[in-house]
């Protein structure tokens, strides 16, 4: 039913696909998750059309970029060259882009508030002690080593900061946390173009208003701008 749009429609084959992450069968998991891949590609190739040479993103297990490099995980085979992209989503540090309440992964977490050292707060246990600037632009190099340089194109198909409010963490530096959200979306914006990662913002009218597209945040708006224009794709 998609066969006639041209080149500028393309099919992704899965959605952050997990697996059971049990001893001795982690390796097999993945194998069903590449399984699952090989048979996208053969049917879409078999419809024929503009399918044909159809561009095919891939996502690596878990859509996690340690997932996509350590070695085990490959994309699929393809008749067709130069027609496959690989998509990792980022949401590190999970503590500050997603956790919804203290204790939710483990007795001792805490959600975090504050990223990058220039937003932490003297004394505060809110900020965050890991997955800050250096560790980004690691994650990003990952890929850029194992799939970039090697003419694989990479999506980052996913990547945000959730909401927070005073009403649910009562003792929250709005301005603070406002800024530290605006940081690391620019600066993971900036940091994936650097490294040849397209990105693709997580938006799910937050952020705007999907009934008249104004910005309900525009900080945040004004970060993502900030960070695509300072970004450079190194090809």
């Amino acid at each position: 039913k998609l066969n006639h749009f041209d080149e500028h429609l393309l099919f992704a084959g899965m959605n952050e696909p997990g697996y059971q992450d049990q001893t001795g069968v982690v390796n097999k998991s993945i194998d069903a998750i590449m399984a699952y891949q090989q048979t996208f590609v053969d049917a879409v190739r078999a419809t024929g059309g503009n399918n044909a040479s159809r561009v095919l993103i891939h996502q690596t297990p878990y859509t996690n970029i340690d997932k996509g490099v350590e070695g085990y995980y490959h994309l699929p085979k393809d008749v067709v060259e130069n027609r496959a992209m690989a998509e990792v989503h980022f949401y590190d540090p999970s503590d500050f882009t997603l956790m919804s309440k203290d204790g939710e992964w483990g007795a001792s977490s805490k959600v975090r508030f504050y990223w990058g050292a220039s937003n932490h707060i003297a004394g505060s246990d809110r900020n965050c002690t890991w997955g800050e600037e250096a560790y980004v632009q690691g994650q990003f190099k990952k890929m850029l080593d194992n799939y970039v340089s090697k003419n694989i194109p990479v999506i980052l198909g996913e990547y945000a900061v959730t909401l927070r409010s005073t009403t649910d963490f009562p003792e929250l530096d709005k301005d603070a946390w406002q800024k530290s959200r605006s940081y690391w979306t620019e600066f993971v914006t900036r940091e994936a173009k650097n490294h040849g990662l397209v990105p693709f913002y997580w938006e799910t009218s937050g952020d705007i208003n999907r009934n008249n597209g104004s910005a309900k945040n525009a900080y945040v708006i004004e970060a993502l701008m900030k960070g695509a224009g300072e970004g450079k794709y190194p090809f």
